[in-house]
């Protein structure tokens, strides 16, 4: 009862302060754009709200969808919807070097759907599975003309290559070894990477990432580090991007639990872009050791190793950016030695279309059409049509 009523003071209190927070953002934003940073108008709002928004960005994203499935199912459902703080203070008056903080909180709005799935992404850790409120980043460091140093719960180095393809507003990202398990990569360091501290350097069109993580979780806890992932990309001023990434765990498990990593578990994606006017062309191969895993049966999980691909592909439609189109693929599949996943892959064919009516806020419908297989070769999964909007501020 007593948690219960936290997060409902919780949510009226951001909600109390999202108008006051945005109004004042785009009022210094404006004020920057005309010179007058130190106006002498005070305008309507509260000074310090005004004076937290030179230094913190409040900025949210609420995502419902709606679906039907090939066999019948309907569902509503949250995807992904999430709201968080940003900001940085510089450390001298030259201001080379800056203290950043973020934290970023996910938000249940509507239960998910066991039925219909539109998001590999889980959301929540599992030890927050039930939890309206979540948190999905926090992290404190360092900004400095050398790179960025950062501690906490972050997106991994890894997801600097991968996430080149999971661009999909309902489904995608299934194939790169993202979210493994069924999480959000929190525990393998894959995805949102828990307990970590990241390095993240840019040296002309070539950038770096090394992370590591350190945690006592299992009974094969190491000094350090417990995982440590790296990667390296080239991004040209035409458009062109190249990345590899590598993460490989060392406290894992043979029998992990749910919140624990399994023995052996590595994974390495390599990603290619290119991005120019109305064109993103993106595809990821991973190649992956014991770090995903499937459901033989109500009691049994099974880790395999295998390969996974994904091809995201969007084309704007319209001059002004309004309108555009997406198509692509995910799949991924074990290593023909594994004989304990018998037939089972991945494979669905994906397409969307969506109108962009303000900044990061589209209305859209998707399809899934989906071929994967389980152990004895039958489709698992039926395709699903569904549609939904995102409404985000604060980008």
């Amino acid at each position: 009862m007593y948690i219960k009523k936290s997060i409902i003071l919780i949510l009226l209190f951001v909600l109390f302060l999202i108008p006051d927070f945005i109004s004042a953002n785009n009022l210094f934003e404006n004020n920057k754009k005309k010179g007058k940073q130190n106006s002498t108008k005070k305008d309507s709002l509260p000074e310090w709200i005004y004076e937290v928004s030179e230094k913190v960005r409040f900025y949210g994203s609420y995502r419902i969808n709606a679906g039907i499935s090939k066999d019948g199912h309907t569902g509503v459902s949250d995807n992904s919807s999430r709201f968080g703080l940003k900001g940085k203070i510089p450390l001298g008056a030259k201001k080379i070097y800056y203290v950043l903080a973020g934290a970023e909180w996910g938000a249940s709005l509507v239960k998910k759907d066991d039925k219909i799935k539109f998001s590999p992404d889980p959301g929540p850790e599992y030890a927050e599975a039930n939890n309206a409120l979540f948190t999905r980043l926090g992290y404190v460091g360092f900004q400095t003309p050398y790179g960025n140093l950062t501690f906490g719960k972050l997106w991994s180095v890894y997801y600097m290559v991968s996430g080149i393809t999971d661009m999909f507003l309902v489904f995608g990202g299934e194939a790169s070894g993202t979210y493994n398990t069924n999480t959000d990569g929190g525990v393998s360091g894959t995805g949102r990477s828990n307990s970590i501290m990241q390095y993240i350097g840019t040296f002309g069109p070539v950038s770096i990432g090394l992370q590591a993580q350190m945690r006592t979780l299992t009974a094969n806890d190491q000094a350090f580090p417990d995982t440590y992932g790296t990667s390296i990309f080239y991004q040209s001023k035409s458009g062109f991007y190249l990345g590899v990434g590598f993460n490989k765990v060392l406290d894992g498990v043979n029998n992990p639990l749910p919140d624990e990593p399994k023995k052996g578990d590595q994974a390495t994606v390599a990603g290619i872009r290119y991005e120019k006017n109305k064109i993103y062309l993106a595809l990821t191969y991973s190649d992956f050791i014991n770090h995903e895993t499937f459901a033989l049966n109500d009691t049994t999980t099974v880790y395999y190793s295998g390969y996974g691909m994904e091809l995201y592909a969007k084309y704007y439609i319209s001059n002004n950016y309004k309108w555009h189109v997406a198509t692509g693929f995910n799949y991924m599949k074990p290593n023909e030695n594994e004989k304990k996943a018998g037939k089972y892959d991945l494979l669905d064919f994906l397409i969307e279309g969506a109108y962009n009516f303000a900044k990061e806020s589209k209305i859209f419908i998707a399809a899934r059409i989906d071929y994967s297989h389980d152990v004895d070769g039958v489709i698992r999964r039926p395709t699903v049509f569904g549609g939904g909007i995102k409404y985000s501020f604060g980008y």
